[in-house]
């Protein structure tokens, strides 16, 4: 037996120890799994689905711990609405600069602006699409327990699905109105002096110019209050 006092094998066995600590704690952890999920559901049933916000709250420390595996489920709810703030946040520049266009002159003098809010539009769109894809993906993989799979779904519609198609037609209709407002800027800029502008009115000479420009603004307006209707939807949920 003087082989079990070889350092090589003291090693092998030290390692295997180690190996086997391990799984009895892999073990141990696993027993956790029914508190685990209990908590987490718990958690989704008091902190997400009464509230009458969107905003998805970030776990503390103790929380990620009490849930366990499922923190990483969770991150699923809490990705989708960091990574929307995030491309809010980083593509607003000309969208605030979009509060000053309030007239038809503006819509002639400020093409630029609104020319980098349709872009800055863009962006957000493609980080939206770009999100959605992964969490979607993230979610088709996900291997819950019946009782858990039953409440995470109802959070997920609520801060995932719903949201992202209120904020999906939010930006189709925002962009549409853009390009229309681009499209009057352009026409008014086209006609240059044949147009005068008095305060926010544009008024003209001409009576086919008039009626063109009356009706590009009454299609722009009914987009307008699309984009309204989605907003009160939006509001009900802040």
């Amino acid at each position: 037996m003087a082989w079990l006092h070889s350092r090589t094998w003291k090693r092998v066995f030290f390692t295997l120890f180690l190996t086997g600590m391990v799984w009895q704690l892999a073990g141990c952890d696993n027993n956790k799994e029914p508190e685990q999920r209990k908590a987490f559901i718990q958690f989704l049933q008091t902190r997400i689905l009464p509230s009458k916000t969107l905003s998805v709250p970030t776990l503390t420390e103790q929380e990620k711990e009490s849930f366990g595996k499922y923190a990483d489920d969770y991150a699923i709810l809490s990705d989708y609405s960091n990574e929307m703030t995030a491309a809010f946040s980083g593509n607003d520049q000309a969208m605030r600069q979009m509060r000053g266009v309030s007239s038809a002159k503006d819509m002639v003098e400020k093409r630029e602006t609104i020319e980098k809010s349709r872009k800055e539009l863009g962006n957000i769109e493609s980080k939206r699409a770009d999100t959605m894809k992964s969490v979607e993906d993230r979610y088709s993989k996900l291997k819950q327990p019946d009782d858990l799979k039953t409440v995470f779904d109802q959070a997920y519609q609520k801060t995932v699905v719903r949201p992202n198609a209120l904020l999906t037609q939010t930006l189709s209709l925002t962009d549409a109105i853009l390009g229309q407002a681009l499209d009057i800027g352009n026409y008014l800029n086209s006609l240059g002096n044949k147009v005068q502008y008095t305060g926010a009115m544009a008024q003209f000479t001409d009576q086919k110019q008039l009626d063109l420009f009356n009706e590009k603004l009454t299609a722009m307006r009914e987009k307008q209050q699309e984009l309204l209707a989605v907003a009160r939807q939006l509001a009900e949920m802040q």
